[in-house]
């Protein structure tokens, strides 16, 4: 099966033709757990006696390494960290790519910041917690990240796919694990994050790959 969009034959689509099947699947488990645990939180209850409670924050000198990882979450880091990756799959011929770039992880923080009220989950107070607008924003990067080195692949469907969803768990977890070590969040406000952008990424690069327009010169 061709790995081009056929609506546009010059451009490469967001998401490989191989690779949907595949990122389907982990859209329909992740848009699962976050429901369920959106449920679980609107209810106001817990999935066990510690979720939820603040844990003691990491002490030197790992919590330098989480505060850099940390970093990339904010503002400041995601207005550098985004458009050079749109950038990069933009000048490599990769412009559907490019634009989910700015896209996917705009729009998992987007959500994120809708189920936060939802949810009503807090931390330190009354921050909003729940899912985690880090970690959703920096698996999004992940992914993306992922499908264009996995589109360089495509001799090796299943290599290309581990690369592609490996690339977004690192991220996801990456960023879980400075969110939860720095008590920014919980560790279930992770999970959620993590889970809002492998549906959302996936959604919005099908939306992308029906706009022709994107891959023509």
């Amino acid at each position: 099966m061709s790995s081009r969009n056929p609506t546009s034959p010059g451009a490469p689509p967001a998401l490989p033709w191989t690779l949907r099947p595949l990122l389907s699947v982990a859209g329909v488990l992740a848009a699962t757990v976050l429901s369920a645990l959106t449920a679980v939180y609107v209810s106001g209850h817990r999935l066990w006696p510690t979720d939820g409670v603040e844990g003691p924050a990491i002490e030197p000198p790992l919590r330098a390494l989480a505060v850099a990882v940390d970093a990339l979450g904010e503002p400041f880091g995601a207005v550098v960290v985004i458009p050079s990756l749109a950038a990069v799959c933009w000048l490599l011929g990769h412009r559907r790519l490019a634009a989910l770039a700015v896209a996917g992880p705009v729009l998992t923080v987007a959500v994120t910041s809708a189920l936060k009220p939802l949810t009503g989950r807090v931390i330190h107070g009354d921050n909003l917690a729940f899912p985690s607008g880090h970690t959703g924003m920096l698996t999004a990067v992940g992914l993306v990240g992922g499908l264009l080195v996995g589109s360089r692949i495509t001799a090796n469907r299943r290599k290309a796919a581990v690369v592609a969803v490996g690339s977004a768990l690192a991220c996801g977890v990456a960023m879980g694990w400075a969110q939860t070590v720095l008590v920014s969040h919980h560790l279930t406000d992770t999970v959620g994050g993590l889970c809002a952008a492998l549906v959302v990424v996936p959604a919005t690069g099908w939306a992308i790959d029906h706009l022709p327009q994107l891959g023509r010169t």
